[in-house]
């Protein structure tokens, strides 16, 4: 099922509050460990030999995860000048990061940038918002 069927078996729109249907424990651990209800996104980004913004700045997310899927090695960093010298590196092929609100504070909802070396490739990036 995709995100919209998803969201049309549940009866809402997505990003639209709703009534969390029996059974749904992520969604009851999320809104509790959250307080309220949440969003998740997937996304894939072209990131290339020049610094890309993979992550917008958005105070309302509380976790994202970046798996660059691409044949060449990135790098990730807070600050739009990127580079191998101060990135955090992502391996070619599965290298990723995370940062959820609980354990990294208000640096997950800031912006971030991406840097491929040799060639443009993909990186997936998922986020979880509050709604």
């Amino acid at each position: 099922m995709t995100d919209q069927a998803d969201a049309a078996a549940l009866g809402r729109e997505m990003g639209t509050p709703y009534k969390t249907p029996g059974g749904a424990t992520a969604a009851k651990f999320t809104q509790k460990r959250f307080e309220g209800n949440t969003r998740s996104t997937l996304r894939a980004v072209n990131v290339t030999t020049a610094t890309t913004r993979v992550l917008d700045n958005n105070p309302r997310r509380v976790h994202w995860a970046i798996v660059n899927i691409s044949a060449q090695q990135g790098y990730f960093n807070f600050d739009n000048a990127v580079t191998s010298s101060n990135g955090i590196l992502l391996g070619a092929g599965g290298g990723s990061a995370t940062s959820s609100v609980d354990e990294d504070g208000e640096s997950t909802a800031w912006e971030g940038y991406g840097l491929n070396v040799g060639a443009a490739g993909t990186w997936m990036v998922y986020e979880v918002f509050r709604v």
